[in-house]
């Protein structure tokens, strides 16, 4: 795992980070089952000035890209019956699933008027609503992954 941070200016600030594993069986030779695809992420984050009452609002919107897991063993023990009656056996029930990049955006500001502070925080995963299937989710065998979620969140500091 990596994490890079660059503030460009005082308001405008980027993150980056990277997921990256590789892990072999040693006695086979050969990758291991279930190990997480390479993921990049890269995250803009402005933050505006502050109002009377309205401390650190911001905006943040990143893009997340997971690649296609490509190190898979081989093959493995599970019998995988061919239309022509032979059997292959393979290291898992269907292929690794393709590349996908996922948008979020998230907003959210620190409202001061009383003795404690109330975060009101908003945001929307997979803005685009892309259909994908992640590697490591034993549901990918049947229904995508989950589309946009949009939510909101309070904070109240006491």
């Amino acid at each position: 795992d990596i994490t890079a941070g660059y503030a460009i200016n005082f308001h405008l600030s980027w993150k980056g980070k990277g997921s990256f594993l590789r892990a072999k069986d040693r006695t086979a030779g050969d990758w291991l089952i279930q190990m997480p695809a390479d993921r990049i992420t890269n995250e803009f984050e402005f933050v505006f000035s502050d109002r009377k009452k309205w401390k650190e609002p911001y905006l943040k919107v990143s893009m997340e890209n997971v690649m296609k897991q490509t190190r898979v063993p081989a093959s493995g023990n599970i019998e995988i019956k061919q239309t022509d009656g032979t059997v292959v056996m393979a290291s898992d029930y269907a292929p690794p699933p393709a590349a996908y990049t996922l948008i979020k955006l998230e907003a959210g500001v620190t409202l001061h008027g009383g003795k404690n502070p109330l975060s009101l925080i908003a945001g929307a995963d997979n803005l685009l609503n892309t259909a994908y299937r992640d590697y490591l989710n034993a549901f990918r065998y049947f229904s995508d992954d989950k589309g946009r979620n949009i939510w909101v969140r309070l904070n109240y500091s006491f």
